[in-house]
Order: structure tokens, then sequence, then C-alpha cells
């Protein structure tokens, strides 16, 4: 995880690509412990996910860590959503709009994503 530039914005890019189960958890809380520390509506937030693990134990930790920083996050682009992950995107997608959340869509590429995270 970590804060890049683009088009003089700030982008946390939250790389999970080929994780594991266990280690998408950890990585899902180090990403809370960051949003958290952040002004409400102030992230713009880049995960690929292309190739990770998923069981049900971190399709929770998704879920619960998407509630509990959906309010601090403006716009949410994730990469790599494909097959069955696209069900877990649409209910994570959902979820987070009903409770007043950030933005949340999904790109085929992380330039695409970039691009859409930083148009106002």
């Amino acid at each position: 995880m970590e804060w890049v530039e683009y088009a003089g914005k700030k982008i946390l890019s939250n790389d999970l690509t080929h994780l594991s189960v266990e280690d998408f958890i950890d990585a899902m809380k180090r990403f809370e412990s960051i949003i958290l520390e952040q002004q409400e509506k102030s992230v713009l937030v880049l995960s690929d996910i292309r190739g990770a693990k998923f069981d049900r134990r971190n399709v929770a930790e998704l879920k619960r860590t998407s509630l509990a920083t959906t309010l601090f996050i403006d716009k949410y682009a994730v990469v790599g959503v494909t097959g069955v992950q696209k069900n877990l995107f649409k209910a994570v997608q959902m979820v987070t709009k009903q409770k007043g959340g950030s933005t949340l869509e999904a790109f085929g590429t992380i330039e695409d994503a970039k691009k859409w995270l930083v148009q106002s």
C-alpha cells in the first residue's frame, strides 16, 4: 500500500494482486487503519485484486472493511474484478451506496481507474 500522485491528486494504491486469503485479510486491516486516519470523503483509492484468492473469510473481511471505511473514501476504483468476483463487487457497491458512502467502480486497467479517480 502506498500513496501515489496522479494528475496532481493523491491516490492510495492498494496492491492486492495474487494474495492468499490470509494475506488479503491482513492487507485489509492495514488499509482500514490508514483510511480511518483521513478526513471524511477525502480519499481516492485504487485497489488491484487481479489473481487474489477469495473465500468466505476474506469476503466477510472485505464487506466489514468496506462498511467501516466508506464514509472516508470519496471514490474507489477496483481493477481485476472477474467471474464470481463480479457478484461480490455488486454487493459491496450496493451496501456502500446505501450507507451514503463512496462511489465504487470497476475497471479493466490501472490507467483507466486512475483517470476516473481524478475526474471531478
